[in-house]
């Protein structure tokens, strides 16, 4: 048994919660968030995007599901500016190089 609103934290991993019947899982979910203090983070995974509209609607004001345009175009320049600096130091050094010297050291690799 575990208290109430005693965890910050509950997680019902490796998709536990399709191995549950469609009749008991509101039931677990209720329980989860029995044992969360308030503004605790529950967690699962499912592969059953059919049980997910049922989650949103009961428990949507624990669930911050929202991306503003905004934030969406941050996030793909932040993407885009990684990949470039992860890509830009073996690039300069490949460019610093001589064709030739790069064909010995490929030639050499195999």
């Amino acid at each position: 048994f575990v208290a109430d609103a005693s965890r910050d934290f509950v997680l019902f991993s490796y998709n536990g919660i399709d191995h549950v019947g469609f009749d008991e899982r509101p039931r677990v979910i209720d329980e989860m968030v029995r044992i969360l203090r308030p503004g605790g983070t529950l967690a699962f995974s499912s592969h059953n995007a059919n049980f997910l509209p049922e989650v949103l609607a009961r428990f949507r004001w624990r669930l911050p599901l929202h991306v503003f345009p905004g934030q969406l175009l941050q996030l793909g320049l932040l993407g885009l500016l990684t990949s470039l600096l992860a890509a830009a130091g073996p690039l300069w050094q490949l460019a610093r190089r001589q064709p030739a010297e790069l064909f010995r050291q490929f030639a050499d690799e195999r």
